[in-house]
């Protein structure tokens, strides 16, 4: 309570305070979740839909409360750190100060920008935007998409005549014109337009129609539109069979882009799971979808398991001080509640250092600038491993610089003083993006070795750690061995309890859907292909091969984008209308 300058009697104000705080943060936070975290591009439909719509439920739910409690966490640190860190943010007040009873509420304010405050709007999106992506907002609804652009499609139940008559433009055909082929698609859009006339509602989320009535109206109006285009580039075609039409064509890709988001959307909000048999009722032909495995947060529940590691090891460290073996130095925990307070401390430190060692590897990722390239593999990159514990060492000092405050004046001591134990979280950031890598290229060693590399790693830094600390202190080893000891051996605790757990959880939970709708786009292309050419090692050569039409890209290289997909399934059925 140093910073929080409260006397005895408020303390019970102060906590009453806090309480509603979380309540207002609670409150609050569960309509701020649902404000899009994607930027919003005239061109990009999906940054139109709201998160809630881009979610199953159980998706949603994860994500929310992953939110909610980041919140809660990061209000109580905020409160207890007090009026120091209201200056910081700027938030200031006609004495220069705030009595520490009204800081928690001022906090939620802030976080919840119902006042004005630097940094603090961009620290909840960053953790809003976090939330969404563990709960696949965007993912799952753009690897849908996807997956249904991607699909084949059965024309069966379209071909009659009362069906006919109603799709303006569209003759049987239609429905036999190769994939990728402008008529193709035609048909296609057609269909399922049809089939969204009352015909499939009660396999469809109502309310997500009902919000975006308007976008699905325009489709229907596009498609209007196109007729007389269609049927001018019919007649062209009679007349020049190899006459093609990219304006129209785009169009239509256009079209069918939207209306599959929407469809999408609204079979994942209604069925989650066991939306498979409802895209086959309209036609699409898929392979059975596995589900996901069951959701396990490698994360946090990493970190919990290592905070009762440090707690249970600190724990036993003040049980044997206390039978006399030994008379503990000045920076031994001799009172119980220091296993809180130590174990607390590893929680946000090393919480701190794998969120940001996620961060950037998934930044680094984005731009293509993660993995390297030897031949056709990639292979991890060391000084990837660099960047990020030098960034999550940043990190995990600025979190133990702002926990000492709860302890002490910050003085220039101080803060030269911690600057050893950053290299904990630094260890710990890197062993994390290490973890990852080994799993996603498939190349992890085995267990027992996980776990010794990183409990050994940590534990030698711990030693280190302690030792420069009591060197810039001027401390005698000698009265201290007892507490290099025990950070050596907590070292060990955060690596092994780590490795033992983050690897194995990331692998047994990993779960993309972007990267299963891009093996579904391959697996597709390389059907197509083995339709398409007479025998099976003339589809492999077309696969494998570079054309310049794909930008220098084999097929199979180019359907990891569902652009490149469709450009490669165009060029395969090239010269069909």
């Amino acid at each position: 309570m140093r910073f929080l300058a409260l006397e005895s009697e408020d303390i019970l104000f102060f906590f009453g305070a806090l309480g509603v705080a979380m309540a207002i943060v609670f409150f609050i936070s569960r309509q701020r979740f649902g404000e899009s975290t994607m930027e919003k591009k005239p061109e990009d439909f999906v940054a139109q839909l709201l998160p809630e719509h881009l979610a199953t439920k159980e998706e949603y739910s994860n994500g929310l409360l992953i939110y909610i409690a980041a919140m809660i966490s990061l209000l109580i640190g905020l409160s207890f750190l007090g009026n120091p860190l209201l200056e910081l943010f700027q938030l200031k007040f006609a004495n220069g100060t705030a009595h520490a009873v009204a800081v928690p509420i001022i906090f939620a304010l802030a976080l919840m920008g119902l006042t004005k405050a630097p940094y603090v709007k961009e620290i909840e999106w960053h953790i809003r935007h976090f939330a969404h992506q563990h709960a696949f907002i965007p993912a799952a609804a753009l690897a849908t998409t996807e997956t249904l652009t991607a699909a084949g499609f059965d024309f069966s139940q379209y071909r009659d005549a009362d069906a006919l008559a109603e799709m303006e433009g569209v003759d049987g055909a239609d429905f036999d014109r190769p994939r990728g082929s402008i008529l193709y698609d035609w048909a296609r859009l057609n269909c399922l337009l049809y089939a969204l006339k009352g015909r499939y509602e009660a396999y469809l989320d109502g309310k997500l129609l009902q919000h975006y009535e308007h976008d699905l109206s325009s489709i229907y109006d596009r498609r209007q539109e196109l007729v007389s285009e269609v049927v001018e580039f019919k007649r062209k075609r009679l007349e020049n069979p190899r006459h093609t039409d990219e304006q129209l064509r785009r169009k239509l890709k256009t079209a069918l882009w939207q209306l599959y988001i929407l469809v999408g959307c609204a079979v994942r909000l209604r069925a989650g799971s066991e939306s498979y048999e409802t895209w086959r009722r309209f036609g699409f032909k898929l392979r059975p979808i596995v589900a996901p495995p069951e959701h396990r947060d490698a994360m946090v529940v990493g970190l919990a398991v290592m905070t009762v590691s440090v707690f249970a090891t600190v724990y036993a460290a003040f049980v044997l001080a206390q039978t006399g073996l030994w008379q503990p130095g000045r920076n031994f925990p001799i009172k119980a509640y220091d296993a809180f307070i130590w174990a607390i401390s590893g929680g946000l430190v090393h919480g701190a250092a794998i969120f940001a060692s996620n961060h950037i590897r998934s930044h680094l990722n984005s731009k293509d600038r993660w993995f390297s390239t030897r031949g056709a593999r990639r292979v991890a990159n060391p000084a990837n491993y660099v960047r990020v514990a030098i960034g999550c060492g940043v990190v995990g000092y600025g979190v133990l610089f702002l926990w000492s405050l709860l302890f002490g004046q910050p003085t220039l001591v101080m803060a030269a003083g911690i600057m050893p134990f950053a290299l904990l979280p630094a260890t710990t950031g890197a062993f994390y993006a290490y973890h990852l890598d080994n799993v996603e290229l498939a190349s992890r060693s085995p267990r027992h070795r996980e776990v010794a590399s990183q409990a050994l790693a940590t534990g030698c830094v711990g030693f280190v750690a302690a030792g420069a600390w009591l060197s810039l202190g001027d401390q005698p080893w000698g009265d201290n061995i007892d507490y290099v000891l025990l950070i050596t051996a907590l070292g060990m605790v955060i690596g092994a309890s780590l490795g033992w757990y983050i690897p194995e959880a990331v692998s047994q939970s990993r779960y993309d859907p972007l990267d299963d709708a891009k093996k579904e786009r391959i697996l597709s292309l390389e059907a197509l292909a083995a339709e398409k050419f007479d025998s099976f090692d003339q589809a492999q050569k077309w696969l494998v091969t570079p054309l310049a039409l794909l930008k220098d890209m084999a097929p199979s290289a180019a359907a990891a984008t569902i652009e490149g997909y469709q450009e490669a399934v165009t060029l395969l059925h090239r010269g069909s209308p």
